[in-house]
């Protein structure tokens, strides 16, 4: 049985991955960053038992196609890339595992992926977090 932190970061790479997918089919122009974050979250995909990992791939386009209609991700031109954050950044406040990039937007998009838990959304409170400021 694979641990909480094994299957968490499996289940990042699995969303992460449909969701370039995805955007590929989408005929969009997106690339990962080939980081040390990707690296140890696809390492720990690829060591979980082939009926775990479909599931999570299965859990992982749905979530991927949904993101996709609810940031309107098909109407998106220019170029995207999608990073895995490392976790050192969560003990500073920005609990995003993937931050989803553009070339022609500002603000980047943030995903936290969660695999135990049934909330549509957790937030997570930090002393860096102003949930009501502009």
């Amino acid at each position: 049985m694979a641990g909480q932190i094994q299957n968490g970061y499996a289940f990042e790479y699995a969303t992460g991955t449909a969701l370039v997918n995805e955007l590929l089919t989408l005929k969009k122009n997106i690339s990962f960053v080939l980081n040390d974050s990707y690296t140890a979250r696809k390492m720990h995909f690829d060591s979980l038992p082939l009926t775990i990992q479909k599931k999570f791939n299965d859990f992982g386009i749905l979530a991927a196609k949904e993101i996709i209609i609810c940031e309107n991700l098909q109407s998106v031109k220019g170029e995207m890339t999608l990073a895995f954050q490392s976790d050192n950044l969560g003990k500073s406040g920005d609990i995003r595992d993937l931050l989803l990039s553009f070339s022609n937007r500002k603000i980047p998009l943030g995903l936290s992926c969660k695999n135990n838990n049934e909330s549509a959304k957790h937030s997570r409170i930090s002393e860096n977090n102003d949930l009501v400021r502009d």
